[in-house]
């Protein structure tokens, strides 16, 4: 089997997939982190994978067909928050600082950490899992891993709208899987003036790429159809 990440990042698809015994192929737009996937797999004796660098959106269309996607795409425009997302209260640390040391991933206008406007956001990842929905072979399955979070202040459903796009794509919506990051301990955000959820869990999406339907012929008894 070949996997696909059209947002391979520092390379974990390509280390999982070669510890699995199958083919690998990662795009990503910063050619540093090819640098730190190359490292990764080295220092695992793997080598049964293709990097690209490059932008999904041109790359995509030069690759072969393939039989499984997952990625687990930028964050909108998270990593431009400065805020480190570390709690204090006398001392106590309530919430693990995952974030520290992150910086957003490229310049690049056409990298989703950069999009200011959710909307478009939506719509340049929508383009990219197009291009890969035609690249996957029929009767094959994706797989996209993110969580809910807030755009300008606001809880944003995030789930509900790539599960929504990715159905008009074409995608058969299989259902979410959770993943629970026991490190990231509730909080109340807000407190005492409001409720405010801390995301301490991403949400793995799953979809397959239908086989077409067969055409069923007729018989009018004459042995015609």
């Amino acid at each position: 089997m070949t996997v696909l990440d059209p947002f391979v990042g520092s390379g974990t698809t390509l280390l999982a997939a070669n510890k699995l015994g199958r083919h690998a192929i990662g795009v990503a737009l910063n050619p540093d982190y090819k640098n730190v996937a190359d490292k990764r797999l080295k220092e695992n004796g793997y080598s049964d994978y293709f990097y690209i660098v490059g932008d999904a959106n041109d790359k995509l269309e030069a690759i072969a067909p393939i039989d499984y996607i997952v990625t687990s795409p930028p964050y909108h425009n998270i990593l431009r928050n400065s805020s480190k997302g570390t709690r204090h209260n006398n001392g106590k640390l309530y919430r693990m600082g995952a974030r520290d040391g992150l910086q957003c991933y490229t310049d690049h206008k056409n990298d989703l950490g950069n999009f200011e406007n959710y909307v478009d956001f939506i719509i340049a990842l929508r383009e990219i899992m197009s291009k890969a929905f035609l690249k996957l072979h029929e009767g094959k399955y994706c797989s996209i891993i993110i969580s809910d979070f807030t755009v300008n202040k606001a809880e944003t459903c995030v789930q509900a709208d790539i599960v929504r796009f990715m159905q008009e794509i074409g995608f058969v919506f299989c259902g979410t899987i959770v993943l629970l990051q026991t490190v990231k301990p509730l909080y109340p955000f807000g407190y005492p003036y409001a409720y405010k959820i801390n995301h301490h869990h991403q949400n793995i999406m799953n979809f397959m790429k239908p086989k077409p339907e067969k055409t069923k012929t007729i018989s009018n008894g004459d042995g015609m159809q």
